[in-house]
């Protein structure tokens, strides 16, 4: 994103893959289990369609974030990788200020097709309205963000058109990994939590 919505993020990031396809529900379990059994192999069954994949890897205290599909990603504030904590690889994206985020060039312009966004998130305080994800602009993007009793999503495409959606069943607790995907498909949006 461009920095145009920034609201403070508490906490760490990890594994961000974003997909330019939709991914249906049994896929994203599919994914998961491959992701959570220790013995299987990790392969990614669709890696094809992966167009971002940052695994958040690196030594602690970095500003290096390194997207495997070659992306310039840029860190902004005090936003570091940190081996403190992780769901995978032994570091992770730390956020604890509004200026602390990523920008990746915007070079994903779905328009209204399809795309997937998956990434796993550890709050430090669920307190707080903090953003976990944001695509786009005011103008035209997504936001995804945890609200002290839930997780929101918010589409600004059509000035015409707000679209916003609470889910307050999926309290988070503090320093927990939780799973996201969103995905827009035939212009529909689905959050997939955990």
């Amino acid at each position: 994103h461009d920095g145009s919505l920034v609201q403070a993020f508490n906490g760490l990031i990890d594994d961000v893959a974003l997909y330019n396809r939709a991914l249906e529900q049994s896929e994203i379990q599919q994914h998961l289990h491959y992701l959570n059994n220790p013995n299987q192999v990790n392969v990614d069954p669709y890696a094809s369609n992966v167009v971002l994949l940052m695994h958040m890897n690196g030594s602690d205290g970095s500003a290096e974030f390194i997207d495997e599909k070659g992306h310039a990603v840029t860190a902004n504030g005090d936003a570091e990788l940190s081996t403190s904590d992780s769901k995978f690889g032994g570091a992770s994206m730390s956020s604890s200020a509004p200026g602390d985020y990523l920008t990746i060039a915007d070079e994903f312009d779905f328009g209204s097709g399809d795309f997937t966004v998956e990434f796993w998130a550890s709050l430090n305080n669920t307190g707080i309205i903090q953003s976990l994800l944001q695509l786009g602009t005011l103008e035209s993007g997504f936001r995804l963000y945890h609200y002290s009793s839930g997780i929101d999503f918010q589409h600004f495409g059509d000035p015409s058109c707000f679209l916003y959606a609470h889910e307050p069943s999926h309290a988070m607790e503090t320093n927990s990994w939780n799973h996201y995907a969103l995905v827009r498909e035939n212009g529909e949006i689905h959050l997939y939590y955990n």
